[in-house]
């Protein structure tokens, strides 16, 4: 008798083994859906609590699979306000998490139902939903890569982050223009002046969020980072700090090629020291500014006649530099400026023969007419 008691104890026990998570299935699915409609009121009962407690605990593990083992990226924000349940359901059906009832589970079992941070993120269904609270509870947030490239004018930057989805090209032009920042190296600009060369080209990663402020304060940052340990006091011919950032503006502009970006500097400061007009085609390709038939800032070819423009900034017409730096100049052009080549060149043009962006240079006009009629081609 005692045998047959413990069989039918021993066939109990496994019925329940089976049944029971099965039950708790059904009746967590039940509670997590009451529960949903139960939210928006704050109302949960405690039989529904108690379900969804002990199931969310059963399946802790399985609930955190990721939704695909397909890589890619989904665009997600989370708005300011917006509950658990709704990131929940909206994670599910943009195919992120496979059941947002689970989620929203597990943010529950994490003590994170209220602690998801407003933003807009990039999210991977390859992620585990543990993965993604973890990012939304953070607020690691969106963000967009640009690329400044050295040798770009304000102009050119603004549209830049504006076209990546930063803001309007307005709003950073007045910035850049007007905007007012406390470092210590802007007070070598002559009044008045923008930030024209003092944002450094480099490759950004910014929150999708950032403002125009936001966004120039860290290229001066960068700037700071990486100009100023060169020491721009320690210059050739006692050129000012603002006056190396205004050459290496030319110098990059002029440079093709990284070699000769020495010798291109080591011109010019041989030029201001006999003192020559510079003759820089950059400088006024600035002056002439944006060239709509061609949409670009730097007009190419340039007319005989776009050098008799009245400008301060035509280096063909005025001795000395121009007011301001024409563009954005990288590191290795600054650098030609402190550290030019010792030459006694006073002239150098185009190779257009070689066509891979170098030049001959002269140290007489005679050569410099000679170089002329051998490396440009001639109509």
């Amino acid at each position: 008798m005692k045998r047959i008691l413990r069989t039918i104890f021993t066939l109990i026990i496994l019925v329940a083994i089976v049944l029971v998570p099965i039950w708790i299935f059904q009746m967590a699915n039940v509670s997590a859906s009451s529960a949903n409609s139960a939210s928006t009121t704050g109302i949960e009962s405690p039989l529904s609590s108690l379900f969804l407690e002990l199931y969310g605990r059963l399946q802790s593990k399985s609930m955190d699979e990721p939704a695909s083992s397909e890589a890619k990226n989904i665009y997600f924000t989370i708005t300011s306000g917006e509950t658990g349940v709704e990131v929940a359901n909206r994670l599910e059906n943009a195919g992120l998490v496979h059941d947002g009832n689970q989620f929203r589970l597990l943010l529950r079992l994490g003590g994170t139902s209220t602690g998801l941070q407003a933003g807009e993120y990039i999210l991977s269904p390859t992620l585990r939903p543990s993965e993604i609270i973890n990012i939304l509870q953070h607020g690691r947030a969106r963000q967009i890569t640009v690329t400044i490239p050295e040798g770009w004018r304000l102009e050119q930057i603004a549209e830049a982050f504006a076209g990546a989805g930063l803001g309007n090209a307005e709003d950073y032009l007045h910035v850049f223009r007007m905007g007012d920042f406390p470092y210590s190296f802007l007070k070598s600009r002559s009044e008045g002046a923008p930030l024209e060369g003092f944002l450094f080209p480099d490759t950004y990663k910014l929150d999708a969020q950032s403002t125009p402020q936001e966004v120039t304060t860290k290229m001066l940052d960068t700037f700071q980072l990486k100009v100023i340990p060169s020491n721009l006091e320690n210059a050739p011919q006692k050129l000012t700090p603002y006056q190396i950032l205004i050459l290496a503006s030319i110098v990059e502009r002029e440079a093709a090629m990284a070699a000769e970006r020495p010798i291109i500097a080591s011109v010019y400061l041989n030029r201001l020291a006999a003192g020559m007009k510079l003759d820089a085609d950059p400088t006024v390709q600035y002056a002439l500014g944006y060239q709509k038939n061609d949409a670009s800032w730097w007009k190419h070819p340039l007319l005989l006649k776009d050098l008799d423009i009245n400008s301060t900034y035509n280096t063909y017409r005025h001795i000395g530099l121009p007011p301001t730096p024409i563009c954005n100049p990288g590191i290795a052009s600054i650098q030609a400026v402190l550290h030019p080549a010792q030459s006694d060149y006073l002239y150098f043009v185009a190779n257009d023969v070689s066509g891979d962006g170098s030049h001959a240079f002269a140290r007489t006009l005679e050569e410099h007419q000679a170089n002329i009629q051998k490396y440009q081609h001639h109509n």
